[in-house]
C-alpha cells in the first residue's frame, strides 16, 4: 500500500509511518543521520527523517522506470540508485544532487545492499552480482553468481561475504578475499536471506513460518 513503518526494536513501538506514495522496492536506513531511504512515485527517491517520517530530500532517480533500487554509501554521505535501464548514479544524501552516473551493462539492475564506505553491491536481472564504487563512479567487480534474476544481495557483517539469492531460489556465496563463488541449494526454495551477527546465513523460503539457518565459513 505504499507504506513504510519505523519500529523501536526494544519496546516494539511504532515510531512513524512513511508514505512512499508508490509500492516500497527500496528501503535503507542511515542510523547517525537518522534517515530512510525509499523509492517513490516515477522513479523518484525520498530520504525521510527516521523519527517522524517527513521527508527531508528528494532525488530524481529514474524518472518513468516502476522498479528503482537504492542504497547508502556506507559513509551515509551518499545514495547510490539502480533502474531497469541498467543505469547507476550516485547522489549527494544531504542536498540531493546528482554527482555521477554510470552504465556498466546493458542489463537491468534488480536489488542493491551497502557493502563499505564508498561500495554497494548490485545484483543485475539476468543473474550477475557485481560491487560498484561511488568514488571512481565505475563497477570494480562482476562475477555470475546465478541464471536468473537475482531478488536480494546481503553482506556479512565483517563485509568478507556476499550472498544473493536468485528467481530460481538458488542461494549463491561470494568470499571477496579468497575471489571464489559457491551456490547453496537447500531442502526448500529461499525467498529472502540475510546474516546473522555470528556469521551465519539465514534464508527463508515459500513457507511463511518457516527460515532455515546455515552457518557459512571459510
Amino acid at each position: 500500500d505504499g507504506r513504510v513503518f519505523v519500529w523501536d526494536v526494544g519496546t516494539r513501538a511504532r515510531l512513524a509511518t512513511v508514505e512512499c506514495g508508490a509500492a516500497a522496492f527500496t528501503v535503507d536506513v542511515a542510523e547517525e543521520a537518522g534517515r530512510l531511504l525509499t523509492n517513490g512515485p516515477d522513479g523518484t527517491l525520498g530520504a525521510h527523517a527516521l523519527d517522524r517520517g517527513e521527508r527531508c530530500v528528494v532525488f530524481e532517480g529514474h524518472p518513468g522506470e516502476r522498479h528503482v533500487y537504492a542504497a547508502f554509501t556506507g559513509d551515509e554521505r551518499r545514495v547510490v540508485s539502480g533502474g531497469e535501464d541498467g543505469t547507476l548514479r550516485v547522489w549527494d544524501a544531504a542536498t540531493g544532487r546528482r554527482l555521477a552516473e554510470a552504465r556498466p551493462g546493458p542489463h537491468g539492475i534488480s536489488c542493491l545492499a551497502t557493502l563499505d564506505a564508498t561500495r554497494v553491491v548490485v545484483g543485475w536481472s539476468h543473474g550477475e552480482v557485481g560491487v560498484f564504487d561511488a568514488d571512481r563512479g565505475a563497477q570494480t567487480q562482476r562475477w555470475p553468481a546465478h541464471e536468473d534474476w537475482v531478488r536480494e544481495v546481503r553482506v556479512s557483517s565483517d563485509r568478507r561475504f556476499i550472498a544473493s539469492v536468485c528467481q530460481d531460489f538458488s542461494v549463491s556465496v561470494f568470499d571477496l578475499e579468497s575471489v571464489t563463488t559457491r551456490v547453496l541449494r537447500g531442502q526448500r526454495p529461499a525467498r529472502s536471506i540475510a546474516f546473522g551477527l555470528a556469521g551465519e546465513l539465514l534464508s527463508a523460503g515459500a513457507e511463511a513460518d518457516r527460515v532455515d539457518v546455515a552457518r557459512y565459513e571459510a
